[in-house]
């Protein structure tokens, strides 16, 4: 049997083996509560990490987005302000060409129906051709000149050189046409001077006097009405073949019995007799000119001869007034004509200045070019005229707006 002491050694050990039981237990649930606070750690910080990444992702969605939203909203609206300035252009473009064409064909008009006029006048009255002088001359160029923009309308008969004398007898007795006309203009008190006795050559200054051998050769074309009626009655009895360009354009007129317009060139009766009170800012030797001649005929059978011819000088700054709306600036519009004639004009709003001669037009803009073929005069002798019509910054500004910027 065991003794007390060897009992209580016992006890003690036991007790002290509990100890060390329940110390390791308390340990053991102490590392336990550490390693799950350390994984609930772990878990939170990945959570957090993961959530956080999402937002990222939906901010970068978002920015994505909205850069995007703006970018075709920006580049949409600078879309469709092009396609407004490339259709609103080519609009322009358009109704210049139509009404160019329009207003050239109603200068033919006007030539004929004064050419038509002065025929049935002599027939009426039974006045044979070159001696014919139409009553109120005046008064029926003007309405004329207001309907075509001419500045001037002459008439000259054809004459053969065997009939000078008396011709030359017929103006002196029939040249009060030149008072009558000048009071009518309100310059009654104006001294035009005498017509001159003979008929002369047209000087022009740097060209000499053509020679003229083909169908008109053996005639002249003295200078006999004109309306505006002249300050100096010199311009009456010039003849109009002694002048390169006049002969030139005649002779194609009495081939092909039709009227035609000339090239572009100094027009020098513009300056004689009419410099007082002739438009300077349309001076021929600064402003592009042409004329328009249209035959006279003896009568009006199919085989009828042509007696004389009427000249329609005009400008061509008018082909291009009051066409655009106000506001509406920088068209450019390149006239040119198949002799080698070149000019531009630019339009601001209802107004066509001359920028120069040649083509002036920014080539920045040659895709936009719209042409057109303003005359087809079907002769080889003569110039065609076409019109070659482009935008500039000025109309181009107009369709650049901040409204790309704004809406982005």
């Amino acid at each position: 049997m065991m003794d007390q002491d060897d009992s209580d050694l016992v006890s003690v050990s036991e007790f002290s083996q509990e100890e060390d039981i329940s110390q390791k237990d308390s340990d053991t649930d102490e590392g336990g509560k550490k390693k799950k606070k350390i994984k609930a750690e772990e878990i939170g910080s990945k959570e957090s990490k993961s959530v956080f990444r999402a937002k990222m992702m939906v901010y970068l969605v978002l920015i994505v987005s909205c850069v995007t939203a703006a970018t075709l909203t920006y580049f949409f609206t600078s879309d469709q302000e092009e396609d407004d300035f490339e259709n609103d252009f080519k609009t322009f473009a358009e109704e210049i060409s139509r009404v160019a064409k329009a207003d050239l064909s109603a200068k033919f008009d006007v030539a004929e129906s004064m050419s038509i006029s002065t025929t049935s006048y002599a027939i009426e009255r039974g006045d044979q051709f070159p001696y014919v002088t139409m009553p109120d001359f005046e008064r029926r160029t003007q309405k004329a000149r207001e309907m075509s923009g001419a500045e001037l309308i002459t008439v000259t008969p054809l004459c053969d050189t065997d009939i000078i004398t008396q011709w030359e007898s017929y103006a002196q007795l029939e040249s009060s046409w030149i008072q009558e006309g000048l009071a009518v203009q309100g310059l009654s008190s104006v001294n035009p001077g005498p017509v001159p006795l003979n008929i002369h050559p047209l000087l022009v200054e740097g060209e000499e006097i053509p020679p003229n051998e083909g169908i008109l050769k053996g005639m002249v074309a003295p200078c006999w009405q004109t309306g505006k009626a002249p300050i100096n009655a010199t311009i009456v009895n010039t003849d109009f073949l002694t002048w390169g360009t006049y002969l030139e354009v005649a002779t194609a007129v009495v081939q092909a019995r039709k009227g035609f317009i000339s090239k572009i060139d100094d027009i020098p009766i513009t300056e004689m007799g009419y410099f007082d009170y002739h438009d300077r800012r349309r001076l021929s030797g600064e402003y592009p000119h042409s004329f328009i001649l249209q035959p006279v005929y003896k009568d009006f059978l199919g085989t009828s001869i042509i007696v004389g011819l009427y000249m329609l000088v005009v400008p061509w700054d008018i082909y291009f007034q009051d066409i655009l709306p106000e506001g509406t600036d920088g068209v450019e519009v390149v006239l040119s004509d198949s002799c080698g004639g070149t000019y531009t004009y630019e339009l601001l709003g209802p107004v066509g200045n001359l920028k120069g001669e040649g083509d002036l037009h920014n080539t920045e803009y040659d895709k936009h070019r719209v042409s057109s073929q303003l005359t087809d005069q079907g002769s080889a002798t003569q110039c065609d005229y076409t019109l070659d019509i482009y935008p500039s910054d000025k109309l181009k500004n107009k369709y650049e707006s901040k409204d790309p910027l704004i809406f982005a």
